[in-house]
């Protein structure tokens, strides 16, 4: 192509020369433009093989048989709890818009694959999704519910006028006793044996324990201002955003407002 623009050129020129009798030197065009065009088009090629390479290196899947199995291991790993929430999911696909996909989806995701309409990368890419997402919901689910039980225990124990180390110690067991409680559940009620680690139930004690300290100080700062109640939840949900950014950088937990 370089050499036909400085033919073309170099004839124009001597045309024009020899049309006005001028004898001038031939210049060369500056054909810098085309060759930079001609980097950006290999520049480009190359980054979008790279970053199809990049993309199979992040599947930890190769086979459609291996998708399969990836998925089966997915659902054997949700609890009562997750098989739940999948079935919420499932009754209102319109939640998929908003990133709660359930496992119906995932399966017409995977029967595109079959059909060839989309590769075995991309369906592992929405199955990853769709396991965090389930990770992520129950975990939720089971935070509330630890948050529930100390907040009942919190009422009942009320009447006893416990002083302020006293509540807030109780609170902080019940939350740990309980989160622990409901994991074990969770995963008691899932098909796979022995998958609740004692590493596992150091972490929902963790997470439980901060969900009872919070309320319990809450609780506890309501006591000595005499707030109305609703003012002491407000005081609770002041000191969880307090200790938001602790306590995920320490446990993991996700508290969502």
């Amino acid at each position: 192509m370089v050499n036909s623009i400085n033919a073309d050129y170099n004839g124009y020129i001597n045309f024009e020369n020899n049309k006005n009798n001028v004898t001038s030197p031939i210049v060369e065009p500056d054909i810098s433009i085309f060759q930079t065009e001609e980097t950006d088009i290999e520049n480009r090629e190359q980054l979008t093989e790279t970053e199809k390479t990049e993309n199979e290196a992040k599947s930890s899947v190769s086979s459609k048989e291996e998708l399969q199995e990836k998925f089966e291991q997915i659902q054997a790993e949700q609890g009562i709890v997750g098989k739940t929430i999948d079935k919420i999911k499932n009754k209102f696909p319109a939640l998929s818009k908003i990133g709660f996909t359930g496992s119906d989806e995932i399966k017409e995701i995977m029967a595109k694959v079959e059909s060839g309409e989309i590769s075995i990368e991309e369906a592992d890419e929405a199955l990853e999704k769709y396991k965090e997402n389930q990770e992520k919901t129950t975990d939720l689910v089971l935070n509330a519910g630890t948050l529930a039980i100390v907040t009942a225990v919190g009422l009942l124990a009320g009447p006893l006028g416990w002083g302020a180390l006293a509540t807030i110690g109780i609170a902080t067991a019940t939350g740990a006793v309980a989160r622990v409680a409901l994991g074990a559940t969770e995963a008691a009620t899932n098909e796979v044996k022995g998958d609740y680690t004692m590493e596992d139930v150091g972490n929902d004690a963790i997470k439980g324990g901060i969900i009872g300290f919070l309320k319990g100080a809450g609780k506890v700062i309501g006591m000595k201002f005499r707030l109305p109640h609703s003012q002491q939840d407000k005081a609770v949900e002041q000191i969880k955003n307090a200790g938001k950014l602790a306590a995920v950088a320490k446990t993991g937990v996700l508290f969502a407002s």
